[in-house]
């Protein structure tokens, strides 16, 4: 029921929300005050967070976790191990959502429990620990031993404070792994040396995303490419901004109290110039009006009827046998 509630809660927010695509030229302090102003609206990066990643990528990711699942119970270890690993390796394709890293979290840990020498096991355990480090072990369906070495891996492994230039300037957030990142909360993350997801997300810039190790991150310069370019009465969509069903520019307050001017005012060009107000119509002069007359015909009508009825009913003229 709470995966169904989530679903129809993420298609309510894409599908009746208005995505606001902010121009690079315009101020910041503009965009949120307009923001601030229409509650319905969001921006792209709160709209990329919900809608990735999509609803049949999760069901493939269940689905292969159960096949795994499966494989691990049988009797073929070597196939639970394949299994396994291939789901562990498209840890790299999205910007996943708790809930999916929890997958990623105990497929890894049940690749450790497959492992035949110790090297081998802490290599799957700090896989664990890359995509799921805030996440402990169930104790129902692991081993001790297994959670024993988790947890001394764990105390081993040093975590970074990440540090990345230009966010709240250019960039909204960044998400490692699908854990967001923004200049006000950042959590420390793991240095297990193997590489990691990172997606620098923005209401100015399309999404960018490398695969790079949390050491590398200091040095990775995201590129730039709008959503919207040109200008107020202008605006030009990148085609990667169809992605939002609803969508509109933003280059700034002046620009839209400007457009909503001239919607209320619903101004027309007729012939070079702009008429406000109809011309005022010429009065017809009442005796020239053909409803006068015709009303005038009818009444003369009536009265020629009336008196051919009333010579009609009149005595006859002679008394003749009376």
């Amino acid at each position: 029921m709470s995966i169904l509630v989530a679903i129809l809660s993420w298609w309510s927010f894409v599908h009746a929300s208005e995505v606001v695509v902010q121009s690079p030229s315009s101020l910041d302090v503009e965009y949120r005050a307009y923001l601030a102003a229409h509650a319905a609206c969001v921006t792209p990066t709160e709209a990329l967070v919900r809608m990735r990643p999509s609803t049949a990528v999760r069901e493939k990711l269940v689905h292969d976790f159960a096949d795994a699942q499966k494989a691990f119970l049988g009797t073929d270890s070597g196939l639970a191990r394949t299994k396994l690993e291939s789901l562990i390796n498209q840890i790299p394709n999205q910007d996943w959502s708790s809930g999916d890293r929890q997958v990623f979290f105990k497929s890894a840990m049940r690749r450790a429990q497959l492992a035949v020498n110790d090297p081998e096991m802490e290599m799957w355990l700090r896989h664990a620990l890359t995509i799921g480090y805030e996440f402990n072990p169930d104790h129902t369906l692991f081993p001790p031993p297994l959670i024993q070495r988790w947890q001394q891996v764990k105390q081993k492994i040093q975590t970074r404070k990440v540090q990345v230039a230009g966010l709240n300037v250019d960039w909204s957030q960044i998400m490692i792994n699908g854990v967001s990142c923004t200049a006000d909360v950042c959590p420390a993350f793991p240095d297990t040396d193997i590489p990691v997801r990172i997606t620098w997300l923005s209401d100015k810039w399309q999404p960018y995303t490398a695969i790079i190790k949390l050491s590398q991150l200091p040095q990775e310069i995201p590129a730039r490419r709008a959503w919207v370019a040109g200008e107020c009465r202008s605006p030009q969509f990148d085609r990667a901004a169809n992605i939002f069903r609803d969508k509109q520019p933003f280059f700034g307050l002046d620009c839209e109290k400007s457009q909503a001017t001239s919607a209320n005012l619903n101004l027309t060009p007729v012939s070079g110039r702009l008429n406000m107000f109809e011309p005022p119509k010429k009065e017809r002069p009442l005796y020239k009006s053909p409803w006068l007359w015709a009303g005038v015909g009818a009444v003369i009508a009536i009265v020629v009827a009336q008196s051919q009825k009333s010579q009609e009913k009149k005595d006859p003229s002679t008394s003749y046998g009376y």
